[in-house]
């Protein structure tokens, strides 16, 4: 039952995490669109596809990272007994993000002038977001309860 309540709280993590890299990822793509109908089909077309193999990856970089908490019975508890962690960089996540709309950098190119978000906060925010999504279990009470439910269900 254990494995079976792992693998669901995987899933629902993975899920979230997918479905919040998107949406970040989509409202970034609109702060920068700038109107015309190729403008409109990359928005449409193109950039969803990016956005998921960005988020894909990103996904797969903070599993690697995150193994130990996984994998490590010790670690693991440590980390259901201090949930809130990842509450708090799941905020500080959001927030460099957010920062990086208001730490704004110009980019040049040729004949091209624009302001982005700044690529140092933006990209910390993102991983550190993902990270987050991706590693917040319910404390331990919350799953012993679940697997008694589990348990219940399917015998």
């Amino acid at each position: 039952m254990r494995v079976l309540s792992n693998l669901i709280v995987f899933l629902i993590q993975s899920t979230l995490t997918l479905f919040l890299l998107l949406f970040i990822y989509m409202i970034l793509v609109l702060i920068d669109y700038e109107g015309g109908f190729d403008g409109f089909v990359a928005t449409t077309v193109v950039q969803p596809i990016l956005g998921l193999f960005f988020a894909l990856v990103t996904i797969g970089i903070c599993l690697l990272i995150g193994l130990p908490i996984r994998i490590s019975q010790p670690i693991n508890s440590w980390w259901r007994k201090n949930y809130w962690i990842g509450i708090v960089s799941l905020f500080i996540g959001t927030s460099l993000l957010g920062a990086s709309l208001y730490f704004t950098e110009m980019y040049r190119e040729t004949d091209i002038e624009k302001e982005i978000p700044n690529i140092t906060l933006a990209t910390s925010g993102w991983f550190i977001t993902a990270f987050s999504v991706l590693h917040i279990f319910p404390p331990e009470n919350v799953a012993v309860r679940s697997r008694a439910f589990l348990t219940r269900l399917f015998n």
